[in-house]
């Protein structure tokens, strides 16, 4: 049975669109979240790390972090917070299934899901 995959997409990130062409040409089953418009809520952020083979500090980009003056000396459930209320600070893409999930920026990303 194919797995279907679901990415966190960003559409003006080169690596979130060169991931999701990726899964397209396999002619994979691809569900699109464009986490900028839509949101995410902090029970996806906790059911992602559930099935992640990364930590919830490496789902944040530091760089956008800083440039809103957010403080990412907190708990892992006020850092989920922070991810939902804020999610240009989310690391992309993300791609995940009901088993498994990676951060999609390197070339192996496949081979980990």
């Amino acid at each position: 049975m194919p797995k279907n995959y679901t990415i966190l997409h960003n559409p003006r990130c080169g690596k979130s669109r060169t991931a999701l062409k990726f899964l397209e040409e396999k002619k994979f089953k691809v569900t699109i979240h464009e986490y900028l418009s839509e949101g995410i809520t902090q029970k996806l952020i906790k059911d992602i790390l559930a099935i992640a083979d990364f930590e919830l500090e490496e789902m944040i980009r530091k760089k956008e972090a800083k440039e809103l003056e957010l403080n990412l000396d907190q708990n892992k459930s006020e850092l989920i917070k922070l991810i939902s209320a804020n999610p240009k600070i989310l690391q992309r893409p993300i791609v995940f299934t009901d088993k498994k999930a990676v951060i999609a920026r390197d070339d192996e990303w496949f081979s980990r899901i």
